[in-house]
């Protein structure tokens, strides 16, 4: 189908850099001789109530919705809602600041037909058109949008975007028509997208699967066949094989937790790069941009890691962990990772360890009912988990088929989620170039079945109902409009 789409026949100067040529029978128009844009206004999250009326926040702008608003997550009661901006199904929102310039005017077109509102930092688009309300979900947030939108930003750490910037936006709009045409062919690939990544998304999840059932059944029953087995006595562990060791981590490995950190006694005199539990991921440790700490020489052997340490979190999802590989060649760890190093290296292997805390962790060995909000895995309690400890030359060999074993699995894993990447960067990239006309979708169109009778268009004398008695008012509360 998609090898089908060909160019319109005639184009013309849209005179906008990065709209480039549109089709001749396309208007270019700005926001301003389109529509209306209004500053929202309302009140808190802290407004916010189970049912109610749905109410959009700019932050849901870029969290939750792409092109469309389909559904809220928030809602706010009716008298609470009088003190938002109310919102028409067809109305474009776009989030007034962000983070990055990118990201600035993030926006969807609203397609709730009940009565709904928005908070504050929202800028609202009401269009005096005629339109396919989809058509301008695509259109207002397709790439040659975006552009525009970064060029108007200003700021530094937050980046805003201000009403008298952005009615200067320029849209390229076809006739009403060729917007359903176009929504229908969107509509079709967004179908297709959305089944090629779910079916990939479970492939993922399987093979996720698969790579915990191999560690688990390695770590536990080993990779010999024909051995005899008895129970552990450990009920996440179960039965293992029975020349394998049951024994309590103190018994096997050296357990410290790291340096506090306490602010009021940097010196600067010894700062030196540490380690923090988000630092320490299953099997993967950053070292970008780490922060500092004093650790004085006297300390050095205390509170640093070196190559081979197992570093385990003490908080937050208790038991992951990694091993150091020395890439940094002084580096600390605050108090809330525990290194772990074995008390003879010719009778343990740390990767063995790892891939034992995996399981433990998958299995909930960790989690004894006796934390408070934030679990932590002390280290009392850490050295006494027992585990089950094979013969060296066995952790070796199982280090050894797990490693390779593990990295086959993790490059399908890689293989999928790039596939659903590039789908993604597929479906974006189409979308920017049948809005803007750099493709002709109709006559592909045609032969879709209509199914537009769930989309609707926007028109400006018979928008539905919006608010309820006393809320039924412009936006802002006035009549306020961007000059041409």
């Amino acid at each position: 189908m998609i090898g089908n789409l060909k160019t319109y026949p005639d184009y013309k100067d849209s005179g906008v850099p990065c709209l480039g040529h549109v089709p001749e029978h396309w208007d270019v128009q700005q926001l301003s001789q389109i529509g209306r844009l209004f500053k929202g206004s309302g009140g808190s999250k802290d407004d916010e109530t189970q049912d109610g009326v749905p109410c959009i926040r700019y932050g849901d702008l870029y969290t939750t919705h792409e092109y469309f608003i389909e559904s809220s997550r928030s809602f706010v009661s009716v008298s609470k809602a009088q003190d938002y901006m109310p919102i028409k199904f067809g109305d474009v929102l776009f989030a007034a600041s962000g983070e990055t310039i990118d990201e600035i005017a993030k926006s969807a077109v609203n397609l709730l037909r009940a009565e709904s509102c928005c908070g504050s930092d929202i800028i609202l688009f009401r269009n005096e058109r005629q339109m396919e309300a989809r058509f301008l979900g695509y259109l207002m947030d397709c790439r040659a949008s975006i552009v525009q939108k970064a060029m108007m930003g200003r700021g530094i750490t937050i980046i805003h975007i201000y009403k008298s910037q952005l009615k200067h936006l320029a849209v390229c709009l076809p006739p009403l028509s060729e917007q359903t045409v176009i929504v229908r062919f969107l509509n079709d690939i967004d179908q297709y997208t959305d089944h090629y990544t779910h079916t990939k998304q479970r492939m993922i999840k399987l093979l996720e699967e698969k790579k915990e059932a191999t560690i688990s059944h390695a770590v536990t029953r080993g990779i010999e066949s024909n051995v005899c087995h008895k129970s552990s006595g450990i009920e996440w562990l179960g039965e293992v094989p029975e020349h394998w060791d049951i024994a309590a981590l103190r018994h096997r490995y050296q357990q410290s937790l790291g340096k506090m950190l306490d602010s009021s006694r940097i010196t600067g005199e010894h700062l030196v790069p540490y380690l923090r539990n988000v630092d320490v991921q299953w099997d993967m440790i950053n070292i970008a941009n780490l922060p500092l700490m004093d650790i004085r020489p006297s300390e050095i052997d205390r509170y640093t890691v070196r190559a081979g340490d197992l570093l385990v979190c003490e908080g937050g999802e208790t038991g992951r962990c990694a091993i150091w590989d020395g890439s940094v060649e002084v580096c600390g760890y605050q108090k809330a990772l525990h290194r772990l190093r074995p008390v003879s290296s010719d009778k343990d292997s740390v990767r063995f360890l790892y891939y034992a805390f995996r399981v433990a962790a998958d299995r909930g060995a960790f989690k004894d009912g006796q934390e408070s909000t934030i679990a932590h895995l002390t280290g009392e309690k850490l050295r006494s988990h027992r585990f089950a400890f094979p013969p060296l030359e066995e952790q070796l060999k199982i280090v050894n088929v797990l490693d390779i074993q593990i990295e086959k699995i993790n490059k399908l894993i890689s293989i999928e989620r790039r596939l659903i990447d590039l789908v993604g960067e597929y479906r974006t990239r189409l979308i920017s170039d049948v809005v803007t006309g750099k493709l002709d979708v109709r006559e592909v169109a045609a032969q879709l079945p209509k199914q537009l009778s769930e989309f609707g268009s926007v028109d400006a004398t018979h928008a539905p109902p919006h608010m309820p008695t006393g809320i039924d008012r412009d936006p802002d509360g006035s009549t306020e409009e961007c000059e041409p």
